[in-house]
């Protein structure tokens, strides 16, 4: 009996003994487990910063690819520390005192990670920004369309397209009173600044009783208006109500109604058919090209003359009344020129002209552009309104009619530069009037 007792504690004893040793290899799995998931090294830790280096090297990728775009829309120029900031502000917040941009940090929105900005700019090169731009000289061909690259004399700025310059005339060289600019095929364009967009936009959403403010989105790619939902449907905000009406500052409660009344951009449904159908089928992606423009450079240019043709039909802006220009000044009525529609199309040749860059883009004049002229003409002291006469243009000057029709033949009709506006011929815009009628604006 004893013996059968020692063998059931011996055997009791070998249980106990096993069971503790499976809790202690149990406690040494378990501890082993937790060790591979929550250790420096362990399995939740390198998930944790395989996580933050897929993050981190997603922001690299996405701000090197808006850099390189960005770079791309300004013909391989420099970019600026604001324009980098801009970019690298999608992605998180820049810290640090440094100077220099590249030596900052960026605090990742996603995660709160911090890269080096030296890391996601790489080799880049950081040019100057807008304000700080070299500006031309007089005579000096721009290398590049960049922003505010010429400054004149009153600190006032204007952007010179790649190719072209500033005239070497002194009284040409001041953008209140008309800063004439030279292409390379020696046409003469003047520069009209345009410092807010809004006064010669607006978005189709507009009622009488709201205003608009359009602004540049997405790496200055497009238009919204952020009034009315971001919209990005864009129109022209126009300072006359009728066919054939003057510039009239007064008006406030512009609003746009497809297929009625004075509108841009539109098609005409009794008028652009057939073959001029094909001809302006584009025209409304044209407008908002040009809004796009003239709110990324600030401004844009008309032709200093009524738009000519060369022999070889050629559309330049050139003084027909000097005989060594060989030119004639274009007239939409001219079955040569099938009207308005051949004008039309005419005009926008002009960069095919002999040197001058397929980045330029030129058109028959917008009746937003009309009036943004006419604005800024109204701002430095000439008279523009409804009925005014050769004597109310400034104190200082009388303007006199050009009655022919040669551009630039009467030295006196020039208001800031631009000849013309009193007379040779009134001026075919893009506007749409109804279903069956192109505006002629008169000053």
């Amino acid at each position: 009996m004893l013996k059968v007792q020692r063998q059931k504690t011996k055997e009791k004893a070998i249980t106990l003994i096993a069971l503790v040793i499976t809790i202690i290899v149990l406690l040494i799995l378990a501890g082993v487990t937790i060790s591979a998931l929550s250790g420096s090294n362990g399995i939740l830790s390198n998930a944790v910063e395989a996580k933050k280096q897929t993050i981190i090297a997603d922001v690299i990728e996405q701000a090197r690819l808006d850099i390189l775009s960005e770079q791309a829309n300004k013909n391989g120029a420099n970019l600026s520390d604001d324009e980098l900031t801009n970019i690298l502000d999608k992605y998180g917040e820049i810290t640090g005192d440094e100077e220099e941009l590249k030596d900052k940090i960026l605090k990742t929105d996603n995660g709160g990670y911090e890269i080096p900005v030296s890391d996601i700019i790489g080799n880049v090169e950081v040019g100057k920004g807008p304000e700080e731009s070299d500006t031309l000289v007089p005579g000096e061909e721009s290398e590049a369309t960049v922003k505010n690259n010429y400054e004149d004399g009153n600190k006032d700025k204007a952007t010179i397209p790649e190719g072209f310059k500033v005239s070497e005339k002194e009284e040409e060289q001041t953008i209140d009173t008309g800063l004439v600019v030279i292409g390379p095929d020696e046409s003469e364009f003047v520069w009209v600044p345009v410092e807010d967009i809004n006064r010669m936009v607006m978005c189709k959403s507009k009622t009488e009783s709201d205003q608009c403010n359009i602004e540049l989105a997405e790496n200055d790619t497009k238009l919204v208006c952020t009034e009315h939902g971001n919209s990005e449907d864009i129109c022209g905000k126009l300072y006359a109500t009728g066919v054939e009406e003057n510039f009239d500052n007064t008006l406030t409660k512009q609003t746009y109604t497809k297929d009625s009344g004075i509108r841009e951009p539109d098609l005409l449904s009794d008028y652009d058919k057939d073959d001029n159908l094909n001809i302006v089928s584009n025209i409304e992606n044209e407008f908002k090209e040009m809004a796009l423009s003239v709110a990324k450079y600030g401004g844009f240019y008309v032709s200093r003359y009524e738009t000519g043709l060369t022999d070889d039909n050629k559309p330049v802006s050139k003084n027909a009344s000097v005989t060594a220009n060989n030119i004639a000044t274009a007239n939409a009525g001219k079955s040569a020129l099938k009207n308005w529609y051949g004008l039309y199309s005419k005009a926008k040749e002009y960069n095919t002209n002999e040197n001058v860059s397929s980045n330029i883009k030129s058109s028959m004049i917008w009746g937003s552009q009309y009036d943004a002229m006419m604005l800024w003409m109204q701002e430095n002291g000439i008279e523009v309104k409804n009925g005014a006469n050769e004597t109310d243009t400034k104190p200082t000057e009388i303007a006199v009619r050009n009655t022919s029709t040669v551009t630039g033949k009467e030295p006196n009709d020039l208001l800031n530069n631009v000849y013309d506006i009193w007379g040779c011929h009134r001026e075919c815009t893009l506007e749409g009037y109804d279903t069956y009628y192109r505006v002629i604006r008169r000053r």
